[in-house]
């Protein structure tokens, strides 16, 4: 075997060993895209009709998901490199769920007229508001 063969194995064990930890919250990401984005469909098949829904618009996904990724895998460089007692790669994620869910929950506000998030907070105002008058 040549050293250029030997190069290239090494190489791509080497980032199998390094993007390995990273799998869950890959999978995570794609999830919370496609639930969005099947919202999102939902959405323009009640509001404008099913004719509306072209896979033109689908391809809005691939650079969201790539951007997702790129920042997961510089979270994870930042976590081996400069910090690992920081969860890089969590707040990462933690961002990219909040997002995704802020979308989400958006779209389904337009499919339904009411919004979790809204209620979440609606909820968490009250219970404030009882416990500082109690």
């Amino acid at each position: 075997m040549d050293h250029i063969s030997k190069f290239f194995i090494y190489l791509i064990f080497s980032l199998g060993a390094f993007l390995a930890p990273l799998t869950p919250a890959f999978l995570v990401a794609i999830i919370m895209v496609i639930l969005d984005t099947t919202t999102k469909i939902m959405v323009v098949g009640k509001l404008e009709g099913i004719k509306e829904i072209k896979s033109g618009k689908l391809k809005q996904i691939i650079p969201k998901v790539i951007f997702y990724f790129v920042f997961l895998v510089l979270a994870q460089i930042c976590t081996v490199y400069i910090d690992k007692e920081i969860p890089f790669v969590k707040l990462v994620l933690a961002t990219i769920v909040g997002i995704e869910t802020y979308s989400i929950d958006e779209n389904f506000e337009d499919l339904t007229g009411f919004s979790f998030i809204k209620k979440i907070i609606s909820f968490t105002k009250k219970l404030t508001d009882y416990k500082t008058n109690n």
